[in-house]
């Protein structure tokens, strides 16, 4: 994106594409703005966009506006704000692949005034949706002027999305949290250095960041960049020993992740539980044991060869070895024994105050749908957790690992599940606009306990 600083319009004539009567163009107090490099003609009223596939590619336009604008300005805002309710909301062409810029929107003015008076010299991320497009406003409060960079977007059908603050000491710290980031792959590693900062708030990583020391570096150190505290838990891809004949194995494999976690400043499960606000953070790690299973399969091998049946085969059982334990189930017994001792000490120490667990693998099996593979379910967690958000006083629990992001409520318990996923089942979001900081989950403050339950599955595509 081209940004431009300078407020005389001059500048902005020498940049290829910009429009001198950018004003004019329905966005009062606007210097100038920046089209497409395939604008194919002096047309201040579109310009073209390239498309893909028969998909609408996202435009850019970079404002400038002052803060404080002169009494002509503030005359034409005035205009603008009445002229709007008689024009057209622009609206995308996909057949002729023209994007309309000649009218306002009369939604803009508004958002940009909200912003400029609600949060002086603060930066904003805000985004206002409407029927056929989205605006992405970013504000920047120095030297008494005002950016705006505004994306349009075709046919975005989205909730308008909450902006994050810059925070103060009096302000609500947030929590969030995401899982299955899959750092080996190239477009999660280039979205998730995209992370915006948090300063005051909290992160919670549910697992799967990658494979290799190197994704957990890069997580890890993203993450610490970006946000005041952060938290981990390991999921299958960390304890992948790849490769094979010379990686660690199980335990030790293990420890090498929470060492370098400890490296970076990240809480892990093998740290004391961490009270943050008015909840204490209870990173666990369980594994699984095979047992979310038809009760018909009374053992593994059954309840493999059941899998195998369909195709379905998890790729731990070459790559995920439970040394020294004999076997995952008995490395899973002996992970569930020690979390739950040392969930009951802390309930027991404060015994007012909620949990917020999270695990990579769900504790609930009536929580586990993976459609497509359905007899994935056996390497998805264990029966010994059912009863856990209860047990220990659970606000919210969190899990990862399914790649199928949703909100659920049981005895009043929020469950979410978090996942990013790999590249290709996100990659719709994306075009759509959204970037990794939409698809990060706001889990505390969160929503209120329904007043009645059962409450339907609330399917999540981000946020």
């Amino acid at each position: 994106m081209v940004r431009f600083e300078s407020s005389r319009r001059n500048r902005f004539e020498e940049a290829s594409g910009v429009c001198r009567e950018g004003i004019e163009a329905g966005f009062a107090g606007v210097q100038g703005y920046r089209v497409g490099p395939n604008h194919p003609k002096k047309q201040r009223d579109m310009h073209k966009t390239n498309t893909k596939r028969n998909r609408i590619q996202t435009s850019f336009l970079v404002f400038l506006l002052h803060s404080n604008p002169d009494s002509e300005s503030q005359s034409r805002v005035q205009r603008e704000k009445e002229n709007s309710r008689r024009i057209k909301r622009p609206k995308f062409e996909a057949s002729k692949q023209y994007l309309r810029t000649s009218t306002a929107t009369p939604t803009f003015m508004d958002v940009v005034s909200s912003v400029a008076k609600q949060h002086k010299s603060k930066q904003v991320l805000w985004k206002a949706v409407n029927r056929d497009f989205a605006l992405h406003a970013e504000t920047n409060l120095q030297g008494g002027k005002m950016v705006v960079h505004i994306a349009e977007k075709g046919r975005m059908m989205c909730d308008p999305i909450k902006p994050s603050l810059p925070r103060t000491s009096t302000a609500t710290l947030m929590l969030y949290a995401i899982s299955d980031i899959h750092l080996s792959y190239p477009g999660n590693r280039d979205e998730w250095q995209s992370l915006t900062p948090h300063p005051d708030d909290g992160l919670i990583l549910c697992g799967d960041m990658g494979e290799k020391a190197e994704h957990l570096d890069l997580a890890f150190s993203v993450a610490k960049t970006n946000f005041k505290e952060v938290w981990w838990c390991p999921g299958n891809h960390e304890l992948f020993s790849m490769p094979i004949k010379t990686a660690a194995r199980g335990e030790e494999k293990y420890k090498e992740c929470v060492e370098i976690a400890r490296r970076h400043g990240v809480y892990t499960p093998e740290d004391p539980f961490v009270r943050w606000e008015e909840v204490i953070i209870a990173p666990i790690f369980t594994l699984y044991d095979y047992s979310f299973r038809p009760s018909h399969l009374t053992s593994t091998a059954a309840a493999i060869a059941w899998a195998e049946e369909t195709d379905t085969v998890a790729a731990d059982e070459a790559l995920l070895f439970p040394d020294p334990h004999s076997s995952r189930e008995a490395w899973c017994a002996s992970l569930v024994a020690s979390t739950a001792s040392k969930l009951e000490s802390t309930i027991a120490a404060s015994p007012d105050t909620p949990l917020i667990i999270f695990n990579h693998w769900p504790l609930r099996q009536d929580l586990v749908l993976v459609p497509r593979v359905p007899r994935f379910s056996i390497w998805c967690g264990t029966t010994l957790t059912e009863d856990w958000h209860t047990r220990f006083n659970a606000a919210v629990v969190i899990s990862g690992h399914l790649h199928m992001p949703r909100t659920d409520w049981r005895d009043g318990v929020r469950f979410e599940e978090v996942s990013l996923g790999y590249p290709r089942e996100w990659e719709t979001v994306k075009e759509e606009g959204m970037d990794i900081n939409d698809l990060l989950r706001v889990i505390w403050p969160g929503p209120g306990r329904p007043e009645k339950e059962p409450v339907a599955t609330q399917w999540r595509r981000w946020g």
